[in-house]
């Protein structure tokens, strides 16, 4: 038992630490199957925002170059047409020159609600905010007056932050473009720009307006510079930024900035209408100081310093079992089979040595008292201790049972051996009942005899029923249930021994009943168990070995029968063999 328990406990600490590694390894899996659908949702992720760039993109790019195309003179309210004559000093159209009305009086966009001009003294002026005498004829051709009042407290809120932002000159000349990379006003519209479904002839008119100015400023050797985007921050205690695109424009005298106000909350309400189907609950995020070591720089738009923020999705319900079912089903049924099948495979080890152990302390006890027999009588007849004839016939008939006792159990030994491997080698042949039951009886009636039983038969008239069978086989197996009856029911009240037959369709069925005190419910699981006495230890003074009935059970077998235990009115146990009949026909080789 001690060995057993210390089977099952290593047996346990080897299952657990199994267990343990099969949960790291389940967990580390799980791990790794939530990393990759993580990463395939950010690669999902990344691909709608840049779908989303790419729309946002499209939509200003004809908004931006429609102001890139638009030539530097039309930032006065009334203008002398271009033909070559500009100097530094035009700062007013001469007096009796033929001028022309800038189409930005006219201007009117929900996005961009203000052009102006910065002067090189920092002064701000604006074609929508006409001086002088321009004012009176821009109210008579295209403002009103209201109109010029709202395009002037907007002018003064730039000039405001121009003012706030000192430094905003150096930090336009820092992000402007290098030589070999042209500003939007040096660059073909992208395709961008094209794939949004641009009309044809909106694109050739806007094409024709900056080949014109390029033209009209060659003539003048005037360099206009490209649009570059720009945060200015607002006056102290005003919130946010005002967002401008200025360029400069210098030469032949000449040195200003030009630029336009974008109207930071309608764009941004339209730019996000254009990306929520794709980014629902995107944002859109100024970019104050644009580095191109920006580690977000795919996050931010190619025209605007702005960034689309997407937050990330909601995390949905764990798939990750889901994905990694089958395999981790498929190798914990494995691990958990394996571990049974080493539970019972143990179990079965330890008890079948809890049953050797068992089967050699009842051997030893079989051989221990008939050996010790023999020896004691055989010294005292050797010796001529035993002087009386009749004492020595006594001595020597214990010495003839001893023996046949000896026989017995070495008989069963063998016999249970060679039917366990196989080797057991049953001659059937066809005997009547009667015959068969007179060659077993008398060491049947012998044995109960020894017990103070008696032995009773009851044919059934059926001593001339033909069996297909080997005698020597029934034999051991009705002397191996008289040998039990005689050794549990000797005692009882009623001492009969009682073998009945009958037929059972194609069988006979010889059963085998004593009335002592049967046996109890958990010894009938276990009855025909190798090396099992039930309830009997293996000191126990009635002989046995407990190979009887798992013998006579197999030899039973072997014949074509059975051998069972049947249920029982009142004390005792009752046992029923069913061995085939002999086929019609069959002769007697008895």
């Amino acid at each position: 038992m001690r060995a057993g328990r210390g089977w099952w406990i290593a047996y346990a600490l080897g299952a657990a630490l199994t267990l343990a590694a099969m949960a790291a390894v389940t967990r580390h899996l799980l791990e790794l199957e939530r990393g990759a659908q993580a990463a395939d949702a950010a690669v999902r992720r990344s691909d709608l925002l840049r779908v989303g760039l790419w729309r946002l993109d499209s939509w200003l790019n004809p908004l931006l170059a429609q102001e890139a195309a638009r030539p530097w003179y039309e930032y006065r309210s009334f203008y002398e047409p271009p033909e070559g004559q500009y100097t530094a000093q035009l700062q007013q159209v001469p007096q009796g020159a033929v001028i022309t009305r800038s189409p930005l009086l006219a201007f009117r966009s929900d996005f961009l609600p203000l052009h102006f001009q910065i002067e090189p003294d920092q002064s701000l002026s604006s074609p929508q905010v006409p001086q002088g005498d321009y004012r009176e004829l821009a109210e008579a051709t295209a403002l009103t007056g209201v109109q010029i009042e709202s395009n002037a407290q907007m002018l003064a809120d730039v000039a405001s932050c121009v003012v706030e932002d000192p430094a905003w000159e150096a930090r336009l000349e820092a992000q402007a473009p290098q030589q070999d990379q042209p500003g939007l006003a040096e660059q073909d519209l992208d395709w961008n720009f094209r794939a949004n479904a641009v009309d044809n002839a909106k694109l050739k008119g806007q094409q024709q307006a900056r080949e014109q100015s390029r033209a009209a400023a060659a003539a003048v050797a005037i360099e206009v510079g490209a649009f570059q985007p720009l945060w200015l921050p607002r006056p102290q205690g005003a919130e946010g930024h005002l967002l401008v695109y200025l360029r400069r424009v210098r030469g032949d005298g000449l040195d200003f900035h030009q630029g336009f106000v974008l109207d930071w909350a309608a764009l941004r309400t339209v730019l996000l209408a254009e990306v929520a189907d794709l980014l629902p609950g995107a944002d859109l995020l100024p970019v104050l100081d644009p580095s191109p070591l920006d580690p977000d720089l795919g996050t931010r738009l190619a025209t605007a310093p702005l960034r689309l923020h997407a937050p990330p999705a909601a995390p949905g319900p764990d798939r990750a079992w889901q994905a990694a079912a089958g395999i981790l089903t498929l190798t914990w049924g494995a691990v958990l089979g394996a571990l049974l099948l080493g539970a019972l495979a143990l179990r079965a080890s330890v008890r079948w040595g809890e049953k050797r152990q068992r089967f050699a302390s009842a051997v030893t006890h079989e051989l221990r008292t008939p050996l010790t027999t023999f020896r004691m009588y055989a010294e005292m007849l050797a010796q001529g201790m035993v002087k009386e004839e009749s004492k020595r016939q006594e001595y020597l008939h214990t010495l003839e049972q001893e023996s046949a006792r000896l026989s017995r159990v070495v008989e069963n030994v063998l016999g249970y051996a060679r039917v366990e491997d196989g080797r057991a080698s049953l001659r059937r042949d066809t005997h009547g009942l009667g015959d068969l039951i007179a060659r077993f009886a008398p060491a049947c009636a012998q044995r109960c005899a020894e017990a103070k039983m008696q032995w009773i038969v009851e044919d059934g008239g059926l001593s001339a029923e033909r069996l297909e069978t080997d005698p020597d086989a029934v034999g051991l197996i009705v002397y191996n249930l008289v040998d039990n009856a005689c050794k549990y029911a000797a005692g009882a009240a009623d001492a009969r021994v009682l073998l009945r037959a009958a037929l059972q369709g194609r069988t006979l069925r010889l059963t085998l009943e004593d009335f002592g005190p049967g046996l109890s419910q958990a010894h009938r699981a276990r009855l025909f168990r190798a090396f099992d006495r039930g309830e009997r230890r293996a000191d126990d003074p009635a002989p046995g070995i407990g190979l009887g009935l798992a013998l006579a059970r197999s030899l039973a077998r072997d014949l074509g029968g059975d051998l069972a235990l049947e249920p029982k009115d009142g004390p005792g146990a009752r046992f029923a063999l069913l061995l085939p009949r002999a086929s019609a026909g069959a002769g007697d080789r008895s």
